[in-house]
């Protein structure tokens, strides 16, 4: 959906519907358009339902509509001048089916609702076209969902953090907890100490979950990024992504993609409200991959993402909940970077400590606490509740980054093209074979399914071919990431596509089908030229 500080084009007809708010429109018709961008055009419009083609205006009307366009271009600029918060957005209605009348510049009644009228001195066109930044701002408020991306280093507690944290806002004491079944979001599985002789035990608790693997040490337990979503508040739900941990002992090249793969998982993201930076409060020495991930979240969010950053500490009653020798490692890693003053301070800094939380699961598998050790988890689990109820009220107030708004990026544009490439691609393959197929009164259907999000797609092992009429296809070979395979070919996937050989032809003529993908061919050249040229400039 657009949001509220855009100008879009959109048709002037009664009979388009749409639920977006907060919004400026502007209407721009068929004829308009090709005046305004002139022998550029092609002077046929593609009619859907195999319709004939209709020529262009006459140089009249073209002339007219290019008077009015210009009007209106010089208005939006002069706007734009005036309110450099406003975004001009412009949509290209050139193939539409409608025959666009007029261009007009409309509004929104709830906009009008929440007009400034204390300019009176305002132009009607200043009426109309307002500034945005506050609309922006609130419509925050509204949103059901608070979203955040949880990252930290491999074994720092990035899963149990998220299942504490649910528990603390939960109970307000560790009584009350002991009285019911703990809140488990994300199976856990840690390694206990019991007794005098130092022998270990495992604790297991909650169901069995795929993408959690605790049988490799030294391994990030997380496979892929997941979404977790509860209540925070009567008003608010907590949508945060865990991901993968970095540091991991397969290596830099495993962080790397699993760094991919969260900025594949943010692609169908449309806001961040922040990112929760999760470390230990007593380091040594922070893990290198840091300072490739902070630069990496730069690089596909842009440098202000910095104020939308979020540190939390756990195991902090070690250091009686403070941030030990880990913040002045951090305020020296900050100092590296070319953006500086990044935020770092008391209201965007919370320290927890997961283990009363810990103590809650051992206890349901009978684990004997003495009664000193109890009171010191029971005191570590007020402070971690006061903490967690101040988090989430931190968490309320966060404004959204906005993908296409504050969040924009030459790395998520990168992404957005990367997911065009295979439907694009397979739709001209498809178009092919039925083009082939033709003749012979067959063609195959080719559709997609969605598939899990920890679902991965692998170009090299158990691809048998299967027959589709005449054609011999690879179908999609899809798995979960606890049964990868090593060669490091597999790539995130959010859906299968499927083939069904059909003993007909398709509903199209043999001259739409070529040109359907005679369009797509010259299309897809032009863009890869386009990107050629664009990153020869970089």
């Amino acid at each position: 959906s657009f949001m509220s500080r855009s100008l879009i084009a959109v048709p002037n007809r009664s009979s388009v519907q749409t639920t977006v708010q907060k919004a400026i429109y502007l209407t721009i018709d068929y004829t308009a358009t090709l005046a305004e961008r002139g022998p550029t055009v092609p002077n046929e419009c593609h009619r859907k339902n195999g319709e004939q083609h209709h020529s262009d205006r006459s140089n009249s009307s073209r002339n007219n509509h290019r008077i009015r366009w210009t009007e209106i271009y010089s208005q939006l600029f002069e706007e734009k001048r005036k309110n450099p918060e406003l975004r001009l957005v412009y949509a290209d209605f050139t193939y539409s089916t409608y025959e666009l009348k007029k261009m007009t510049i409309g509004i929104f009644s709830d906009m009008e609702a929440n007009q400034n009228t204390s300019n009176s001195q305002s132009s009607e066109n200043d009426t109309k076209i307002k500034s945005l930044s506050s609309l922006a701002r609130s419509s925050s408020s509204t949103n059901e969902f608070i979203n955040i991306l949880l990252l930290g280093e491999s074994g720092v507690g990035k899963s149990t953090f998220i299942n504490a944290f649910a528990n603390y806002l939960h109970f307000q004491t560790l009584g009350d907890a002991e009285k019911s079944e703990p809140i488990v979001i994300i199976p856990v599985s840690f390694l206990l100490t019991i007794n005098d002789n130092f022998d270990e035990k495992i604790i297991k608790f909650g169901h069995i979950d795929s993408n959690e693997n605790h049988n490799n040490s030294g391994q990030s337990v997380t496979q892929q990024c997941k979404s977790y979503v509860f209540d925070i508040s009567n008003e608010k739900k907590l949508r945060i992504i865990d991901t993968p941990g970095f540091g991991d002992t397969r290596g830099i090249d495993q962080d790397d993609v699993n760094m991919e793969g969260i900025f594949s998982f943010l692609h169908n993201i449309n806001y961040l409200n922040g990112i929760c930076l999760l470390f230990k409060p007593e380091v040594v020495q922070l893990n290198l991959y840091w300072q490739s991930c902070l630069i990496q979240l730069f690089d596909y969010f842009g440098e202000n993402i910095v104020n939308n950053f979020i540190f939390c500490f756990t195991n902090a009653r070690s250091t009686f909940f403070t941030l030990g020798n880990t913040r002045p490692l951090l305020k020296k890693l900050f100092e590296s970077f070319p953006r500086k003053n990044i935020p770092f301070e008391k209201n965007n800094t919370f320290c927890f400590d997961s283990e009363a939380f810990r103590y809650l699961v051992a206890i349901r598998d009978s684990i004997k606490f003495d009664p000193n050790e109890r009171h010191d988890f029971e005191q570590s689990w007020i402070r971690s509740t006061i903490e967690s109820e101040r988090f989430r009220d931190f968490l309320c107030h966060l404004y959204e980054y906005r993908k296409n708004y504050e969040w924009q990026s030459i790395k998520d544009v990168q992404f957005q093209i990367n997911f065009m490439i295979r439907p694009i691609l397979e739709t001209m393959r498809n178009l092919h074979r039925n083009i082939i197929l033709y003749n012979l009164n067959l063609s195959i259907e080719l559709s997609a399914t969605y598939e899990i999000s920890s679902s991965m797609i692998c170009y090299t092992c158990n691809r048998n071919p299967e027959k589709f009429n005449d054609f011999w296809i690879l179908p999609d070979h899809l798995h979960n990431s606890l049964n990868m395979c090593t060669s490091n070919e597999p790539k995130s996937i959010e859906y299968r596509l499927n083939y069904q050989a059909v003993d007909h032809q398709v509903n199209e003529s043999l001259d739409n089908l070529n040109k359907y993908l005679d369009v797509l061919c010259e299309t897809s050249a032009r863009f890869a030229q386009f990107l050629i040229k664009n990153s020869q400039t970089q």
